[in-house]
């Protein structure tokens, strides 16, 4: 049967056939191709639901990101539950630490004005070698009590160089308290193509 596994009944029952329950379930996806100014997922979009307590966390993956302007990369921004999304020159506060070859640098900001997950940008001189990958969890999101939070995991390659590979973790906090609703990608310039997934994890 579609969509169904067959399950034992123990012993001595006729098995039946079932459906498997996920905690892991992909809500959203975007595939960019041509240039857009940014990407959002928000609550009440398609199967988004980033509000009601269903899901405990979130994650975002994503992949070959490649922005239209030389040495641009992507930020992440946070919407208000009923708002507008957040980027004030104080609404977030971020620790992160990014390798560049043998160089590492580490960066405490309690002033930003967006969650800043990459430390370069794409080289638009090598479009098809260049690329932003990683992956975001997002905590809190409906919980009005909390700060929300953001922490990250990513990575930019020139896959025809061996030596120019950036990498950056961190954590950012969303300084603004309340339910937030919506998460969105976007950078001083289009984006050019990626593809962006969105999981809730109950």
């Amino acid at each position: 049967t579609a969509n169904q596994v067959l399950q034992t009944g123990g012993a001595g029952a006729n098995p039946s056939w079932g459906t498997i329950s996920s905690d892991y379930v992909k809500l959203a996806e975007t595939n960019v191709t041509t240039g857009v100014a940014n990407v959002a997922f928000e609550h009440g979009t398609g199967n988004i639901d980033f509000t009601s307590g269903a899901y405990q966390y979130f994650k975002v993956f994503f992949k070959d990101v490649h922005m239209a302007g030389d040495n641009e990369r992507i930020y992440a921004y946070v919407k208000a539950s009923g708002g507008s999304y957040l980027s004030g020159s104080n609404e977030y506060r971020e620790n992160r630490m990014s390798i560049s070859g043998s160089s590492t640098s580490d960066l405490c900001n309690v002033d930003a004005t967006s969650a800043r997950i990459f430390n370069g940008g794409t080289d638009n001189s090598r479009t098809a070698y260049s690329t932003m990958q990683g992956e975001l969890t997002l905590m809190n999101f409906d919980d009005a009590d909390n700060y929300s939070t953001i922490i990250h995991n990513t990575h930019m390659t020139f896959i025809d160089s061996t030596t120019n590979d950036f990498m950056s973790v961190g954590n950012h906090t969303v300084r603004v308290t309340g339910v937030h609703d919506g998460i969105k990608f976007e950078g001083s310039g289009n984006i050019n193509r990626g593809k962006f997934s969105l999981y809730g994890i109950k």
